[in-house]
């Protein structure tokens, strides 16, 4: 088996040796104890859905659910009435460490323009012309000096 792409040289010794290896089997116990497990598994009865409970099963799941929806919409202003005081905490603080980032991007900002366009933005591109043209360079010697072209 070739992966798709890859030439493979089929008189190279290492080729050859991995190509005469036999396949490689399964341990003779794999098949009866994959069939054993999924016997046991098909013995076992499916798992029941909502609607195969009992009646007053799924009335007291419903009735349940809407006790605590209602518990959750009742509670709520008293939630927020109670953390309030944490909140105000917190937006205190985070008030700081926001005016904090806002002088850390206005700094990074004037950094960006003082340095990275007159300094670093002319030698990257410098950079990136060397590179594509050394690579087209390169590609051209690979085909015409060392004779890829008439392969």
């Amino acid at each position: 088996m070739t992966p798709r792409g890859v030439d493979f040289d089929p008189h190279d010794p290492l080729i050859r040796a991995l190509r005469a290896l036999p396949a490689p089997k399964a341990p003779p116990t794999l098949a009866p104890r994959v069939m054993a497990a999924v016997q046991a598994r098909l013995a076992q009865p499916p798992a029941r859905t909502w609607f195969e409970w009992p009646l007053l099963w799924r009335v007291s799941s419903v009735a349940a659910a809407v006790a605590m929806l209602i518990g959750v919409i009742a509670a709520w202003p008293v939630v927020l009435g109670w953390g309030q005081p944490a909140v105000d905490a917190v937006a205190s603080r985070a008030a700081g460490v926001l005016h904090g980032a806002q002088v850390a991007v206005n700094l990074a900002s004037v950094v960006f323009r003082a340095v990275w366009h007159p300094v670093v933005m002319p030698f990257v591109l410098f950079v990136t012309v060397m590179v594509i043209a050394c690579a087209t360079v390169g590609a051209m010697l690979g085909r015409v000096a060392l004779g890829g072209a008439s392969r």
